[in-house]
């Protein structure tokens, strides 16, 4: 059974530029929308919210509670942050229909350990991490577990259509994905050996080239010495 979530939050009436001022009481603005209900706008105490974000993510179902209004439930939508800071600075909640079919981001969690990584040296890249779901709400999970002990040779792969969901979820991303694979071991680049040149010969070829301009420079000016006379 999932976990339950809840959240109490207070009606809004600061907006714009006021909500600096909220801020910096620990407490964020927000919204609830959708289902075609009226938006609500709210402000959040920003440590309850934290802990429960940490906990929930944005693929958990939350009874949120405005006020003294009845608890309704919801889904932690978008957590706008700071550019610079990463401060949670708005947090939207989407109302749910929970006799309607909803799309919803889940993190994939991988568990055990690959027999073609301890065995064989093969190394585990993991290309997904998250995968979009449909399903009704009441059948949402937090997570997908993705086993990594089957992955018994080098180059195995495991791909999206191989990811087990519990009845009522189904995920959307194309079956052919890959989610996590074993490639072989990294070789290390063997290095260009580096020959070192005959110093005697670097020398002796120098001298050459010195004589060899001493000798046109002499040999220029006994022509011009000629010319002359």
């Amino acid at each position: 059974m999932a976990q339950k979530f809840s959240l109490a939050v207070q009606q809004r009436t600061v907006f714009g530029k006021k909500n600096k001022g909220l801020r910096s009481e620990g407490i964020i603005p927000g919204v609830v929308y959708g289902q075609g209900k009226k938006n609500i706008d709210v402000a959040i105490t920003l440590g309850q919210f934290q802990k429960l974000f940490n906990a929930a993510g944005e693929s958990s179902l939350v009874d949120l509670s405005v006020g003294d209004a009845a608890p309704f439930v919801v889904l932690i939508h978008d957590v706008q942050r700071q550019p610079v800071t990463g401060d949670i600075e708005h947090v939207d909640f989407y109302r749910v229909n929970m006799k309607k079919t909803l799309t919803a981001t889940v993190a994939l969690a991988f568990s055990g350990e690959s027999p073609a990584v301890k065995e064989q040296g093969g190394v585990l890249v993991k290309a997904l991490d998250h995968v979009e779901i449909e399903c009704l709400p009441s059948d949402l999970v937090h997570e997908l577990t993705v086993d990594l002990g089957v992955l018994a040779n080098i180059d195995d792969a495991l791909h999206v259509k191989d990811v087990p969901t519990p009845n009522g979820v189904a995920i959307t991303n194309d079956p052919e994905t890959v989610v996590v694979a074993v490639h072989p071991p990294r070789k290390e680049e063997e290095e260009t050996p580096v020959v070192a040149a005959d110093v005697s010969e670097v020398e002796v070829e120098k001298k050459g080239k010195t004589e060899d301009a001493e000798g046109e420079e002499k040999s220029d000016a006994d022509t011009k010495k000629t010319e002359d006379k």
